[in-house]
């Protein structure tokens, strides 16, 4: 384990991350994310899956990611919270994020672009948020991460309607504005 398993938290530093050198182009970036993983014998079990990919999203584009590999409860209400890291979070457009709960690309989306990514209708925006909040615990805690992007968000589901019981694959489906 990288974490001291007794006192886990505490400042975690990365360094000499590869990023492209510059190719007169816009739009270079680099960052990183970790995700930790714990067991917590005090509250209910949860379905974690962690996705790892990469998409280039070009200017009026959108790219849709099938997932799958999770199991919503059998019954009762189902909860989800949504991670995502994405690189050239311009502030001021329009950047979509969206999900459905099948893995097919026919039907209807839900739109998350405001549902916590500290963004309005903008989920790609050049903060680190947790359920629409700016997450300030962080060294450094600046505001604007320019260009770089990591939110969690509470997916709306009321009475199931957007993601159901005995589920095992959903789609997002992120967008990019033109300019």
């Amino acid at each position: 384990s990288l974490f001291n398993t007794l006192s886990p938290n505490g400042t975690y530093t990365v360094a000499n991350v590869a990023a492209p050198v510059s190719t007169g182009r816009n739009n270079q970036a680099a960052g990183w994310t970790i995700v930790v993983v714990f067991k917590d014998p005090t509250t209910i079990p949860r379905n974690l899956v962690v996705f790892d990919g990469f998409e280039i999203v070009s200017v009026n584009t959108q790219k849709d990611v099938p997932i799958a590999g999770f199991l919503t409860p059998l019954s009762g209400p189902v909860s989800c919270e949504l991670g995502a890291v994405m690189y050239d979070g311009d502030r001021g457009s329009s950047d979509g994020f969206y999900f459905k709960q099948d893995s097919s690309a026919a039907g209807v989306y839900t739109n998350l672009s405001n549902t916590g990514t500290s963004g309005n209708n903008d989920s790609w925006n050049s903060t680190i948020s947790y359920l629409g909040a700016n997450v300030t615990t962080r060294n450094p805690a600046h505001a604007n991460t320019l260009g770089y992007d990591a939110d969690i968000i509470q997916l709306p589901n009321p009475g199931n309607a957007v993601l159901g019981n005995n589920r095992t694959s959903a789609r997002i489906r992120i967008s990019s504005p033109s300019g």
